[in-house]
């Protein structure tokens, strides 16, 4: 029985639709956000014949990503505080927001933030006491050094996710 629903013009716009729901399946694995988890999912694309068949499409989208709102638009969006991945033909945006808790994250970075300037403190004082570079070893200097400069780099790296909040 042939059912129109099944029915696809070309197969290269099949391969949109199945590359939509490999990026938010990426997504969701990179974010560690489960299937169940419904999510809002913006798709932006440049043709109306495109976004057509993107919606009469979208009971796949619907059954493969879990979405709970789904807007195709052929308008920019503004993409801050979204995880974006952009494809052939369409932008697939989704809002942090639906993929996170904001608050929680954040907490969880300024607690990583105290941790990381509690370690920067630590290092700092061992390489400024006179005693600790005279007394150890060369290996063990550096090792302090290196560490030192790790922990400065993941506080920027820190500082600079939390000016996105």
């Amino acid at each position: 029985k042939v059912r129109k629903e099944y029915n696809f013009k070309e197969a290269m716009d099949i391969q949109i639709i199945y590359d939509i729901i490999t990026s938010v399946r990426n997504i969701r694995a990179v974010k560690n956000v489960s299937i169940s988890k419904p999510i809002d999912l913006v798709l932006q694309v440049k043709e109306q014949e495109l976004k057509d068949f993107i919606l009469d499409n979208a009971h796949y989208l619907q059954k493969f990503t879990n979405y709970n709102n789904l807007t195709v638009s052929l308008d920019k969006y503004d993409t801050s505080m979204c995880q974006v991945q952009v494809l052939n033909r369409v932008i697939v945006i989704i809002p942090l927001s639906t993929l996170v808790n904001l608050e929680e994250e954040k907490n969880k970075l300024l607690q990583e933030k105290t941790k990381m300037e509690a370690e920067i403190k630590r290092c700092n004082a061992m390489l400024s006491n006179p005693g600790f570079i005279s007394k150890a070893p060369k290996e063990k200097i550096e090792l302090e050094q290196a560490k030192l400069k790790e922990y400065q780099d993941k506080l920027n790296e820190i500082e600079k996710l939390l000016k996105e909040f």
